[in-house]
């Protein structure tokens, strides 16, 4: 029933957070372009499933947890930009990225709160 689709969507939302920690882990030591491709797609996933666990597109726009959950989400977006801009500058500042993934990790924590 209802109940094992839940089941499966948690375990999908883990399995996608234990792989943006490795992709994460992956971007501050290589600071690719490729490597944060891969970073913005599981984080897209990650956020999607969040979004269906959480069933909220409906009432997205109406409920004060779908505001804060599309604020969360645009932080998550500038972050990742920034990262971007930051390879895309060839002054790939590890320490800055490093804070960056740390950042979206405590983003993504509070979308799932």
């Amino acid at each position: 029933g209802e109940g094992g689709r839940r089941e499966g969507r948690s375990f999908e939302l883990e399995y996608l957070l234990s792989r943006l920690d490795e992709v994460g882990l992956r971007l501050t030591r290589f600071c690719s372009l490729k490597v944060l491709e891969e970073y913005r797609q599981t984080l897209g996933a990650l956020i999607e499933t969040a979004l269906k666990a959480m069933e909220v597109e409906r009432e997205l726009r109406i409920t004060r947890r779908g505001k804060e959950v599309l604020v969360v989400v645009r932080e998550i977006d500038e972050r990742v930009a920034k990262i971007a801009s930051l390879i895309a500058s060839r002054e790939a500042d590890r320490v800055r990225i490093t804070q960056l993934v740390e950042e979206i990790k405590g983003c993504v924590a509070d979308l799932l709160a």
